[in-house]
């Protein structure tokens, strides 16, 4: 679905209001509802909720909300940030009718630490999408207070958390960092910018009744609402997953469904190369090769049976010779999609035979550049510019720092821009690895992830992830489609095993067994 900005977010607004006649206080009612129905989804059936507005729509939205916490039974106390009087007409007419339930409504704040430390959820409603520049100094002070003793309760935000800009993802000091934030109508790109994205939580994105006038193929919501030009940010959602996945036909054989080559592994490293395998297979691959260093071939056929193993010429150190180039050149036209790096190493050696594969154009399929073998061809990059068919890089901030040669604060300030700068550059498809990952092609369209969660912040997530975006481009799905699909899927894994085991002492392991159920759920819709 595609991201909007804040100013596009008021103009869609303002086109259900005022161009087809839907009265504001029907959406806000809608909105309001959501954020119960939503936090009881996500905690259960929490008893004590404190609500905090100020003095427009998004304060209504938390009023209306206060109102369903109360009718289904919750303990409900609402605190006000602005004097009643100033409230918007629909966010007092809201008032009006809570004043009126014997809803308890506070503006003195001498009371706020210790009704905070007896909350189950706080509902943090005080500014909208609309918010730029500094929060005042009374409201700051507000959201220190509810910041600080955010251990004994769980925050959720009504479409945005306050203080955020929703366009540029700027974050005012003091701003309210949320467990979950639900969000209106459509995505913010703003939230998924750094350092926004951090405030954000949990995103949930929820319909509030304003219509969308037609369906693209890409299942992006579209039409007169938006008037967006040229807005090429999407949030990767299921729909879009389910049609990239291929389908196998009924008498399929193994060699439909994908062959895909490795060159990965080193002494110390050779897990990495079977990750990347398993993780290929277990994502639809019918066959999968993993070329790696020949003292190395017997360890690697006992860790997996399934995989082929081609023993190449090595180094003294135990890597891959540069001298395995030619062997590799005389078999590569049998595979769909080959992957370099993962525990490749970045000696002299391999760095010749890196280069060699990528500049060679007899290799006329795609390459999924992960891990070393980004390293060694930071030195060459110029080179990527020249490939015929599809290179998709999978950097992590630091391995994008090295090929840019930058500084990590410098990829985190805008992931966004520098993704889609780095696949301008040299002319492939980036994967900018982290919180939120950005994927980007040459002309310009931006895929941002929602899923994953910090457990996968663990040894050999990225050669799983390689493994997957192989597998899908080896079954026939478009390089572009491929790497947002496959890290859509790598994320839902990790989630999948976080739901069972916790984020704590998730393995890369872990995640390979549970792609396939996260395949079958996706294609079955189950999710």
């Amino acid at each position: 679905m595609i991201a909007i900005t804040s100013e596009e977010m008021n103009r869609i607004d303002s086109w259900a209001i005022n161009g087809l006649g839907i009265p504001r206080i029907a959406l806000m009612e809608n909105a309001g509802s959501s954020v119960t129905r939503e936090t009881y989804r996500k905690y259960g059936n929490v008893r004590n909720i404190l609500v905090i507005c100020g003095k427009g729509y998004n304060s209504g939205d938390g009023l209306i909300a206060a109102r369903h916490f109360y009718n289904s039974g919750a303990n409900v106390l609402i605190y006000l940030t602005d004097d009643p009087t100033q409230l918007k007409p629909e966010t007092k007419l809201n008032y009006d009718i809570l004043a009126k339930m014997d809803i308890k409504i506070i503006t003195d704040l001498s009371s706020l630490e210790s009704d905070l430390d007896s909350s189950d959820i706080v509902i943090d409603a005080v500014f909208g999408t609309g918010f730029i520049g500094q929060i005042d100094e009374h409201v700051s002070n507000i959201f220190k207070v509810v910041n600080s003793h955010h251990k004994y309760y769980k925050i959720v935000s009504v479409d945005i958390p306050s203080g955020i800009n929703g366009t540029t993802g700027e974050v005012s000091t003091n701003s309210i960092c949320a467990d979950m934030t639900v969000t209106f109508h459509q995505p913010k790109v703003g939230q998924y910018k750094y350092p926004a994205s951090d405030n954000c939580g949990i995103i949930k994105i929820v319909d509030i009744g304003i219509p969308y006038e037609h369906k693209s193929q890409t299942c992006l919501p579209v039409g007169k609402s938006q008037t967006i030009a040229d807005n090429n940010t999407h949030i990767t959602d299921i729909q879009f997953v389910e049609r990239v996945i291929p389908r196998r036909k009924y008498n399929a054989h193994k060699g439909d469904c994908g062959r895909i080559f490795i060159i990965a592994g080193s002494r110390g490293m050779i897990g990495a190369a079977i990750l990347s395998g398993k993780a290929a297979l277990r994502s639809g691959a019918g066959l999968v090769t993993i070329g790696c260093p020949k003292s190395l071939s017997n360890y690697a056929n006992t860790m997996a049976p399934e995989l082929i193993i081609l023993p190449l010429p090595e180094t003294k150190d135990e890597t891959i010779s540069s001298d395995a180039f030619k062997e590799i050149l005389k078999i590569i036209n049998k595979f769909d999609a080959m992957i370099i790096g993962p525990g490749i190493s970045t000696n002299k050696d391999t760095n010749k035979l890196v280069v060699s594969l990528i500049k060679d154009k007899r290799i006329d399929i795609p390459i999924v550049l992960d891990a070393d073998g980004i390293n060694c061809a930071a030195k060459y990059s110029d080179l990527l510019t020249k490939r015929g068919s599809a290179t998709i890089i999978t950097p992590h901030t630091g391995e994008l720092a090295g090929l840019l040669q930058t500084d990590i604060k410098t990829i985190q300030s805008d992931r966004i821009r520098i993704a889609k700068c780095t696949s301008l550059k040299f002319n492939c498809i980036t994967v900018l690895k982290g919180a939120n990952s950005v994927i980007s092609n040459p002309e310009g369209l931006i895929n941002i992830n929602p899923t994953g969660n910090p457990g996968m912040a663990t040894a050999g997530m990225g050669d799983v992830l390689s493994g997957i975006i192989a597998a899908l481009i080896g079954q026939g799905a478009d390089p572009f489609n491929s790497a947002a699909a496959g890290v859509f899927i790598h994320g839902m894994a990790g989630d999948v095993v976080s739901e069972i085991k916790g984020q704590i002492g998730i393995t890369s392991s872990d995640v390979i067994e549970s792609i396939p159920y996260v395949i079958d759920s996706i294609i079955r819709k189950k999710s």
